[in-house]
């Protein structure tokens, strides 16, 4: 079966093949082992089961697998044609089937001007390269010949996560004198807050929207331009917008002009589009070579994905080992835990990047898919996190297996027995969750340990190696919806909450009367009655 034939032919699913079954004979004997007994039957175990791509180490030796598990794993990536998937995602197939587009976000961090993208992307880059020097070289003034000073990035999603985390991540490599704020709540209580510290004459707005139509962006920038016309006059206002959007001519409409409006590609999902005209507010923040540099990280994670053997590749090795324990251990949460206070954001963006993606119940071909797919994502920053929610982890009835993030360094020389402590703290927790202790005397003391991890490392957290590590994310989710034959690119499930939004805002405006079940009427009359007091 070919590519062509795996994405819109044949029926292919996961759990026909001899590796599936051969891997839930494994799990039951896998249930039965301690992983501190895998390392001393095997001495080179930390040696072996680790993979090394460009700056980064992953060590999955803390896991309940051994050799054979782990070439059934990869025999079932084999069989799923991840091989063939891969080229057609960076072949720029249309490899979203439920929307007929291709995914090109890879296309947009290549060195090499792609050809894919169909749009004169070297000269939206220029443009948009120019238009960032403007903003930071206080070029960019008001109608008084002031410059801007706080920049509010207005979207929701991907429009609004991208942006916010990379800009929170690689806050130590701002160089800008301008000050950043990210609005996505439809909540009016979080753009008032901030609206209450700006002044108008000196704050431009960046309205994210890939399809200009978004509810919660499109209120919140109305909200904003009401803001701006207690100031401002309509022409004036017009210099106080930029628009990142597919729907050009919605933003016209929105009287921004083109000049101030910079195309985002149909093929660009939203949880995908940092990598583009998107990043603004992250280029604003650390300047255009800075971004380049952030490119560039996830471009090397791109060649790796695409070059590496099945066995040395990163981002498929940890997808084969998430679909292990949720496939054939039945978990189904996995904990991300970064021992890097700049990453504290990062698992907001991962939940929308692996749950929007991979939270699917049919496969490409539309039929009901019998197995597990997409996890619930956790967990928080280390060390605080070792005072809230890892007691669970150690004591707790479940397993969760879980991804530990850790810099190995830091660039200040004067923090380094801090930073050490980090360390230290980081490796004792993959190791207590390992080994476990046992006390006879005081049950509550025990830990039973045998809890799976995985330790992610690099050098200290540069731009391109946050590019790099949300690419190798990036990957792993594409690796897990290959193996799932599910479509990672769309997010219709999303959809059914907006038109029920609708038909219960006109009930709760008294528009019309709608039939509604009863706990939702109730609910509605409830808000009627406290409304009008």
């Amino acid at each position: 079966m070919n590519a062509s034939q795996q994405i819109a032919g044949s029926h292919w699913t996961p759990k026909k093949q001899a590796c599936w079954q051969a891997l839930k004979q494994q799990a039951q004997t896998m249930r039965l082992e301690k992983i501190v007994d895998l390392f001393t039957k095997n001495p080179q175990r930390a040696q072996q089961f680790s993979v090394s791509c460009n700056s980064f180490l992953l060590d999955f030796s803390k896991n309940l697998i051994n050799e054979k598990i782990l070439n059934l794993l990869i025999e079932l990536a084999e069989t799923s044609e991840l091989s063939s998937a891969m080229n057609a995602l960076f072949s720029g197939k249309k490899i979203n089937l439920s929307e007929q587009r291709a995914a090109l976000h890879p296309a947009l961090r290549a060195s090499v001007l792609s050809p894919l993208l169909g749009h004169p992307w070297k000269e939206e880059t220029q443009r948009l390269t120019k238009t960032v020097a403007q903003l930071r070289q206080g070029h960019w003034l008001n109608h008084k010949g002031q410059p801007i000073l706080d920049i509010v990035n207005i979207g929701v999603g991907g429009s609004d996560l991208g942006p916010r985390f990379t800009c929170q991540a690689l806050a130590a490599y701002a160089n800008s004198p301008l000050r950043l704020h990210f609005v996505a709540n439809i909540d009016p209580n979080e753009l008032h807050a901030l609206l209450n510290k700006l002044n108008p004459e000196t704050t431009l707005f960046i309205l994210c929207s890939k399809s200009f139509y978004t509810r919660e962006t499109q209120l919140n920038a109305a909200q904003a331009n009401q803001w701006l016309q207690q100031t401002l006059t309509q022409e004036q206002i017009t210099h106080h917008w930029i628009a990142v959007t597919h729907c050009t001519e919605r933003a016209r409409a929105f009287n921004i002009p083109d000049t101030q409006i910079f195309y985002l590609p149909e093929t660009i999902g939203g949880r995908y589009s940092i990598w583009s005209s998107m990043g603004i507010s992250l280029m604003l923040s650390i300047g255009p070579e800075k971004f380049q540099q952030f490119l560039t990280g996830a471009e090397k994670m791109d060649q790796h994905f695409q070059q590496a053997p099945l066995r040395q590749n990163m981002p498929v090795i940890m997808a084969l080992i998430s679909v292990w324990y949720q496939n054939f251990l039945n978990t189904q949460a996995h904990g991300v835990i970064p021992y890097d206070h700049q990453l504290m954001s990062f698992l907001d963006y991962l939940q929308q990047l692996d749950m929007e993606s991979n939270g699917k119940s049919c496969d490409q071909q539309g039929h009901p898919v019998s197995y597990s797919t997409g996890a619930i994502l956790w967990g928080g920053v280390g060390s605080n996190s070792q005072h809230s929610f890892h007691q669970l982890l150690h004591q707790g009835t479940q397993l969760y297996p879980v991804d530990f993030l850790l810099p190995l360094t830091h660039p200040m020389d004067d923090l380094n027995e801090q930073h050490r402590w980090l360390v230290a703290n980081c490796l004792a927790q993959s190791q207590a969750l390992m080994l476990g202790q046992q006390n006879e005397h005081q049950p509550e003391k025990n830990v039973p340990g045998n809890k799976p991890s995985n330790t992610l490392c690099y050098p200290y957290l540069t731009p391109e190696i946050l590019g790099g590590l949300i690419a190798l994310y990036e990957h792993k989710v594409f690796t897990q919806s290959v193996i799932w034959q599910i479509n990672p690119f769309d997010q219709w499930g999303v959809e059914l909450g907006k038109v029920l939004c609708q038909d219960i805002f006109d009930g709760l405006s008294e528009i019309k009367n709608q039939s509604l079940d009863g706990s939702t009427e109730q609910l509605i009359q409830r808000y009627k009655k406290r409304s009008q007091n």
